[in-house]
């Protein structure tokens, strides 16, 4: 058995010897198809299964928010002491800092404040030095701070030495105690975690400490279980403490719903999806290669099966060659796909400073079975023509390649290559459709030339109300002066961005239940903001320089809030009063204009929210957006603006400082780079079924070149021979157009399900989809069937 197995070797490489122009195309096509597969699955195992680095079970981490948005300091301890679903929970607040290492160079960070028990409940254990402890998070305690490995490595070289060393955060003096493991962060990208010290404020819950919690599931529990005993917590904190958690209830997310979100999730899906698409072509196209060899050794196989040989003898032998090809290709393939996973990395799309990206074992693991099956589904064709072979008709003609018998697996493959094509071509178009529609929705302001940054007047800085209105104050009159500089406005968050949710009443209507109460929006904004951002004001006025804290408090309410809330009267001169959980009952507010819609707390920036304006004077704030409007250009003023943020305070950090159109563009780049790699994927599977087209009538023109001689020499014309040559690959292409649109719209009907933004194929995507296909149906069929229109009659006749 093992002779006969080594001789079929020893056949099956002199084989592929003899055709070498058909072995390279195959090792090439192969290892396409398994770099695409091993770039995408290392991504998509990042995303989904493996979760962050270094963290044991990530999948056991949940997130823990609440339906107000913010999460009490004092709320942990509760929770830790009436729940009994989690290992332990620890809060996570994420924040920007300056940093100085001791040079002159001043850089912000990202830096998130953590409880003490964080690492442990991660189970991550610094790489040197030491953890966090109770003693960091205590008022008067040393300030310390723990590095990002990347970090550490970029600035002090990964040196050991840095721990104990002194570094300045905010200008204050900090303490580098310990350095994270390799690719370690969490629960996004950071770069510093640092102890979380309560203020006075957050220990009375009198504000909001933090956005989330996180927590490990205790063995064996399920999510739904730890959503339920919160929920009953939630309910009971709600009847103890009416006055801070009206309406509040904690949102317990699974590892999956918040470490990519679903929708990302599916995106993710879909592109794997696409590559295993890629592969199904490249298998067909293989099998179409394997058959075109099998049609050429027709022959060979005719007197080997008179002679006795079994079937799957024959099969054994295009197994073993189509294996040896799948082999060659991944060896080839993985290189290739190292380099397709830095360049799809280098494009943002991976974020690799979360996902755990990495061409690893678990890669390997799924590429060679992948490249084996793929070897075994190549060999089917070839196996299929030896079945069909008519060995009489074969030992009697010098080739069978055109025979009725032997055209319908060659035409099946083509069919097979175009419909997955063109349900790739669809996908893209439909994917890219829908991104060009989420990134160009109006969003109620105009973006464009408009420079963005965040701000925060620290309250351990800037004490009071007057010394934050004052710092705001400066950075207007300083950034207004800029040549180029139009407008700038300040506002507590940017559009289509998150902006907390309060209570609210209208004057005649019944009061606040603190069970249920309305919520509604809360923006606080300057008196630019509106002009800055050139949000219509449909009725009223814009908030002015009269509008300060000495004098009556006054609102403003967008088109939906007032339509919702007065649908037959005016807005205008209202009165709303708008309470914040833990704080006592706000004034009466007037009502004095009503603003277009601006999206808020959406990210399909579909619906419009109601919103509640205040005047940033009536309810300063430490933490703002700055909108700079530019008359052009305004990436030419970004120096300038850095430069007098500096000259205003030398340690203010001035993170995601930028375009606003380019921090909404960040906000879909995983849409952005899913729409451009199907594309990719579809342009590939495209030129891979143009070249089968090409063989499959390239085979069928030189079975054919007596008959073509034949018919020119009785009269036929050059259309009459193009017509009968093209109409194969008309037949072909309708119907992989016809099965592809279907399967497409079947697919995509089930994708809007899963993520949002996804649209149905328009008309315009279908048309561009069905140009593309001809024109590759003419560039893979019209060559082959240029060729049959030369055949010379005289030439074509003396061929035996």
């Amino acid at each position: 058995m093992w002779t006969d197995l080594v001789n079929d070797v020893l056949v099956a490489a002199r084989a592929l010897a003899k055709r070498p122009g058909v072995a390279f195309t195959a090792i090439v096509i192969l290892a396409l198809g398994t770099a695409i597969n091993a770039a995408v699955f290392a991504v998509v195992h990042a995303a989904i299964f493996s979760g962050f680095a270094h963290v044991e079970r990530s999948d056991r981490i949940v997130r823990i928010g609440t339906t107000r948005g913010f999460v009490y300091y004092p709320d942990i301890d509760v929770w830790r002491a009436r729940a009994t679903s989690f290992e332990d929970i620890a809060l996570a607040r994420g924040v920007f800092h300056t940093f100085n290492d001791g040079s002159s160079t001043l850089q912000t960070f990202f830096t998130t404040e953590v409880t003490a028990n964080t690492f442990r409940l991660l189970h991550v254990r610094p790489l040197f030095g030491r953890d966090f402890v109770s003693a960091d998070e205590q008022p008067g305690a040393e300030p310390v701070v723990i590095l990002r490995y990347e970090l550490c490595d970029r600035v002090f070289g990964a040196s050991r030495d840095v721990v104990g060393r002194i570094v300045r955060i905010d200008g204050q003096s900090a303490r580098i105690i310990g350095v994270m493991p390799r690719g370690f962060t969490f629960p996004s990208t950071q770069e510093l975690w640092m102890p979380m010290v309560p203020t006075s404020a957050a220990l009375q819950r009198v504000t909001g400490y933090a956005q989330f919690a996180y927590a490990r599931l205790q063995e064996g529990v399920a999510v739904q279980r730890a959503r339920d005993e919160m929920d009953a917590i939630g309910h009971a904190l709600v009847n103890e403490l009416p006055r801070t958690h009206g309406g509040m209830m904690p949102v317990v997310q699974a590892f999956d719903d918040w470490f990519v979100g679903s929708n990302t999730r599916a995106l993710y899906e879909m592109v794997w999806a696409a590559a295993a698409f890629v592969l199904l072509v490249i298998c067909a196209n293989l099998a179409n290669l394997m058959m075109d060899g099998a049609v050429i050794r027709s022959h060979e196989i005719a007197v080997r099966l008179a002679l006795g040989a079994p079937y799957w003898r024959i099969t054994r032998q295009f197994v073993i060659e189509a294996l040896m090809l799948s082999m060659a290709g991944t060896l080839l393939g993985w290189p290739l796909g190292l380099t397709a996973l830095v360049v799809y990395q280098n494009a943002g799309a991976a974020n690799p400073g979360v996902l755990n990206v990495v061409m690893d074992a678990s890669v390997l693991a799924l590429v060679w079975p992948v490249a084996l099956a793929a070897g075994v589904l190549g060999s089917v064709g070839a196996a299929i023509y030896s079945v069909r072979l008519n060995i009489n008709y074969a030992l009697t003609r010098r080739t069978v390649a055109d025979a009725p018998a032997q055209k319908l697996p060659s035409d099946v493959f083509i069919a097979a290559q175009v419909t997955l094509a063109v349900v790739l071509l669809m996908t893209a178009g439909v994917l890219i459709r829908s991104y060009h529609t989420l990134a160009t929705v109006n969003v109620g302001a105009n973006t464009l030339n408009v420079l963005t940054m965040s701000l925060y007047a620290a309250p351990e800085r800037y004490v009071s109300a007057d010394a934050r209105q004052a710092f705001y104050a400066e950075v207007a009159e300083r950034l207004n002066g800029l040549p180029g500089v139009t407008s700038v406005g300040f506002g507590t968050a940017a559009p289509a961005e998150f902006t907390p949710q309060v209570n609210y009443a209208v004057e005649g209507e019944d009061p606040i239940d603190p069970t249920s109460p309305l919520s509604v929006a809360e923006f606080v904004v300057s008196p630019t903001y509106f002009r800055t951002l050139r949000v219509a004001i449909i009725a009223g006025r814009a908030f002015d320089e009269t509008d300060q804290a000495a004098t009556d408090s006054v609102a403003i309410v967008n088109q939906r809030f007032a339509s919702r809330t007065w649908p037959a009267e005016t807005a205008i001169g209202k009165h709303i009063r708008v309470t914040e959980p833990g704080k006592d009952l706000g004034p009466w507010l007037t009502v004095v204009g009503v603003v277009a819609n601006v999206v808020q707390n959406d990210r399909t920036r579909r619906t419009f929210d109601p919103i509640v304006y205040l005047p940033y004077a009536q309810h300063p704030q430490p933490n703002m957006f700055a909108f700079v409007r530019t008359g052009n250009e305004p990436e030419r003023s970004l120096g300038a603006v850095r430069q007098q943020l500096y000259n205003i305070d030398p340690d203010l950090p001035v993170p995601a400082l930028g375009t606003l159109d380019a921090r909404f563009a960040r906000t879909y780049v995983v849409e952005r780079q899913s729409s451009v790699v199907v594309l990719c994927f579809a342009a590939v599977t495209l030129l891979i079924a143009a070249l089968g087209l090409y063989a499959a009538v390239s085979r069928s023109v030189n079975s054919r070149v007596k008959e073509i001689g034949i018919r020119r020499a009785i009269g036929a014309t050059t259309a009459d021979i193009a017509a009968a040559i093209s109409i194969r690959v008309a037949y072909v292409v309708v119907i992989g157009w016809v099965s592809g649109t279907l399967l497409s719209v079947a697919l995509l009907r089930t994708a809007r399900t899963l993520t949002i933004g996804i649209s149905m194929p328009e008309p315009v995507v279908v048309l561009a989809m069905t140009a593309v296909l001809v024109m590759s149906a003419l560039v893979g069929g019209g060559i082959p069937v240029a060729r049959a229109t030369r055949v010379d009659p005289a030439t074509a006749l003396r061929c035996d």
